[in-house]
């Protein structure tokens, strides 16, 4: 019977502040400033539009998205009127979704 198998796709980007940030006003953050799950500097997150979805972390605990912006180029974190700590981790993450056809067997 042929059916559809869905392939995740995730991808994480990490960030360390290096000094404290205050959240007073919305603060931008260029893709290049991240890193990838292998520690290498990226150019731009990925995007997969309507197949997919971005998750932000600050210290390790999810955000509403409404709290934030994502896109290829960069992340915004609107204001919150919060302040992160110096060293504190800044982490996107990008989840795609891609369905694939599986053959009859």
């Amino acid at each position: 019977m042929a059916g559809i198998r869905v392939i995740p796709d995730i991808r994480r980007y990490f960030y360390a502040a290096p000094a404290e940030i205050g959240f007073a006003e919305a603060v931008a953050f260029p893709a290049a400033d991240f890193v990838n799950d292998a520690g290498e500097p990226v150019s731009s997150f990925a995007d997969f539009g309507q197949s997919g979805y971005y998750n932000l972390y600050l210290n390790g605990v999810v955000q509403q998205g409404q709290a934030y912006h994502a896109a290829p180029e960069g992340l915004t974190i609107y204001e919150t009127g919060q302040t992160v700590a110096a060293g504190t981790p800044i982490i996107l993450e990008t989840v795609g979704f891609q369905a694939v056809p599986t053959a009859n067997s």
